[in-house]
């Protein structure tokens, strides 16, 4: 694999396409059989082929990645997510789609004639003699390649840097190893196994290592070389991918010498949510929650308002066949509820194929038109991002249930179901008097703790009354959840492997071998830096008003030790994550029982697990969640920070200063507290998403210790 010049890339390339052609064409059940079987030989190829990526990574792991090298590696992983997305397209029924994909990877991987010959014959039902036939003519010239490659491929020292290829020798001939006609990598494996076990074995830097080191000189010459062997793997990590299942194929391949890490919400925002739980778990092996997938969680374990945002979510996309195919679900009552409370607002335009609400161009006509009807208030916008009266229904749904009245009281007379199981008196005193003065407020800074300022308890109360869910909503979405329980639809049961094995948090962690090596080098070599111990949390890290670690509900954690904030936060995430896996465990023991009785036994778990759907909706969707954060607390430890790899040509842009309830704080204070924290707590550095960074790029804070990693990639992954 250490090639250089064109012409033995070429030479690997065509190995790797041989190799994925002749399994190809071995899968005889393509067009022969059942599209699940077809379905399963395709991820079998695909999950081989991650192990020929893997191969490759480490076979480079003593290597400058070169140019032409990354290359091969990023078409591997393209094959590979091409063979996932053409086996779910044969799962869906859609043998065009696997059709297309298909073709484009042969096409993408140069084996046209070849391959194309083959899928022609399988396609138009050939004999199996004819493909035996064109078996034998493709092992053929399979083995002809690897017997070129064989011959040819040599080992190039350029694939190191220079000062690392030097060190290496010197550190070679120090120790009596052979270097003479050996590839240079091949005699830094030997040098490193030589050293490691040295250093293990003494628990120190000594003898002629030791030596070499006393000189400054010499340590500065030899540092890179041991930077090089004392390494880890490359990471790769991606946040906010939102389903865009062509922009996470460009991300997981755009290191492709790296781990590749998942840092939450794998889905809402685009299209795609059965493909983005497929790639997301072949892809990453480390995967953190984010909000998005929590609600999606939360929505499946039986929490009303996370259900009713999850919901708006697939049908603001268009995704109604998923989730009546992918989860079950009879949306008849449900529409019917819609039509009835929100059918007014459907744009009576038949042309309009982007959905119930109207076109860009048509919105300011619609608009006047609902607010001469009295539907939309002076001021509101008619809610076009919802796509449809039923995104509208599901979300409306959805505050209710979390009962964010400040919001609620925002929503436009008409835009909002209210129960008609109501007294007309308090109806009347919310619409006369209540909601005038709460409108007045500004929302960015008044919140429902601020409702006592300038509400009695008794209004609070009957704003409370007047935004319940009605017995309609309530039995309609206990329906629904049933329907999913008991359908247990095929995307559902891929979503909740996908998220049940994902963390609320993820520690990159340094390995022990690489930790006593540091502390050894260190007291020998005063620049010697330790490898980095890195925290993968979606929004960042909770924080008070006064900068202490905080709980979901705002306050702050007791640190019992001066110095154990690592300990104490840390294990308050261990609780929240041992929380949310009982529940997860108590659901499945409802759901996996006699169907007879599951609607009874649901009911009853909802009943008994009150304080624990809360606890997971304030997990999803809480102000003080680690995977949340949002809303009025920007001088909270909000780590704003990035959502793409890693890419070693580009700079990250450090901010200048937080912004704290719309103000720059030009002394950074809040940022010193930061980085003081994410010292604290024992981290070199932690990675967050969640928030966009303006410029489309990856954003540093506090002195790089916070990385923001959301970098738009809906926008820019197509």
């Amino acid at each position: 694999l250490w090639v250089h010049d064109d012409n033995q890339m070429a030479m690997v390339r065509s190995k790797w396409a041989g190799e994925i052609s002749e399994a190809l064409i071995n899968a005889e059940s393509l067009g022969t059989s059942s599209e699940t079987v077809a379905s399963k030989n395709l991820i079998d190829l695909a999950q081989t082929l991650q192990g020929r990526v893997g191969d490759l990574v480490d076979e480079m792991r003593w290597t400058y990645p070169a140019t032409q090298t990354n290359e091969l590696a990023r078409e591997l992983n393209n094959a590979k997510i091409a063979l996932v997305t053409a086996a779910l397209a044969l799962q869906d029924e859609n043998t065009e789609e696997a059709e297309r994909t298909l073709r484009q990877l042969v096409t993408d991987l140069e084996i046209l004639r070849v391959g194309l010959t083959v899928m022609d014959g399988i396609r138009r039902g050939k004999t199996q003699e004819d493909l035996e036939a064109k078996i034998e003519t493709v092992k053929q010239e399979i083995n002809k390649v690897r017997e070129v490659i064989a011959t040819s491929l040599g080992v190039h020292p350029e694939d190191i840097r220079p000062e690392e290829a030097a060190g290496i020798v010197e550190l070679a001939q120090a120790y009596q190893i052979a270097t003479e006609n050996r590839p240079v990598t091949e005699v830094g494996v030997d040098v490193a196994r030589t050293l490691i076990q040295e250093i293990q074995g003494a628990g120190e830097v000594t003898g002629r290592l030791q030596e070499l080191l006393g000189d400054p000189d010499t340590a500065n010459r030899l540092r890179a070389a041991l930077y090089r062997m004392f390494s880890q793997r490359d990471v790769s990590v991606v946040s906010d991918p939102h389903g865009t299942v062509e922009g996470l194929r460009k991300l997981s391949a755009a290191v492709p010498n790296a781990e590749f890490v998942l840092n939450g919400d794998l889905v809402d925002r685009g299209p795609y949510v059965r493909m983005m739980f497929e790639l997301g778990e072949k892809l990453a092996r480390v995967r953190t929650l984010g909000n998005h997938d929590m609600v999606s969680l939360a929505a499946f374990l039986g929490d009303v308002s996370s259900f009713g945002e999850w919901l708006r979510w697939q049908l603001a996309y268009g995704n109604e066949k998923l989730v009546t195919e992918g989860f079950g679900l009879d949306l008849a009552q449900f529409k019917a509820y819609g039509d009835k409370y929100y059918g007014h607002f459907r744009d009576p335009d038949p042309n309009n194929k982007l959905g119930n609400f109207p076109k860009k161009d048509k919105v300011e006509a619609f608009a006047a038109d609902l607010r001469a009807r009295g539907l939309l208030a002076e001021g509101a916008s008619v809610p076009t991002r919802l796509g449809t009266i039923y995104a509208m229904a599901a979300l409306n749904i959805h505050l209710k249930a979390k009962g964010n009245l400040v919001g609620l009281s925002k929503i436009p007379d008409g835009q909002i179901a209210i129960d008609p199981e109501l007294d007309a008196a308090l109806v009347g005193r919310v619409k006369q008097t209540i909601l005038p003065k709460v409108r007045e407020q500004d929302e960015s800074v008044f919140k429902d703790k601020d409702l006592p300022s300038i509400l009695t308890a008794e209004e609070i109360q009957d704003l409370r009354t007047y935004f319940r869910l009605s017995a309609e909503e309530r039995a309609m979405v206990f329906d629904l959840q049933a329907q999913m329980a008991e359908q247990r639809g095929p995307v559902m049961e891929k979503a909740r492997k996908t998220l049940e094995n994902s963390r609320i948090y993820n520690i990159l962690e340094v390995h022990p071998v690489l930790k006593q090596i540091d502390e050894a080098m260190q007291k020998v070599d005063a620049q010697w830096k330790s490898h980095p111990e890195v925290l993968l949390i979606h929004a960042g890290i909770p924080v008070t008003e006064k900068g202490e670690l905080a709980d979901l509900d705002g306050k702050a954690l007791e640190i019992a030790v001066e110095g154990s904030e690592r300990e104490v936060f840390l294990s308050y995430l261990n609780g929240l994550q041992e929380r949310l896996s009982r529940l997860i465990g108590d659901h499945e023991g409802v759901i996996a029982g006699d169907s007879a009785t599951l609607r009874e036994r649901l009911a009853q778990y909802l009943a008994e697990h009150g304080e624990d759907l809360r606890f997971i909706n304030e997990l999803a969707m809480g102000f003080y969640s680690p995977l949340y954060l949002r809303n009025g607390i920007e001088d909270v430890l909000n780590i704003y920070a990035p959502s793409s790899p890693y890419i070693r040509d580009k700079a990250y842009e450090e901010v200048d200063a937080p912004v704290q309830k719309g103000r720059k704080d030009p002394a950074n204070a809040w940022y010193g507290r930061m980085e003081a924290l994410v010292k604290a707590l024992g981290f070199d550095t932690v990675i967050v998403g969640h928030i966009n960074t303006k410029k489309g790029l990856v954003e540093s804070y506090a002195n790089g210790r916070v990385l923001n990693a959301d970098v738009k990639h809906t926008e820019k992954g197509g």
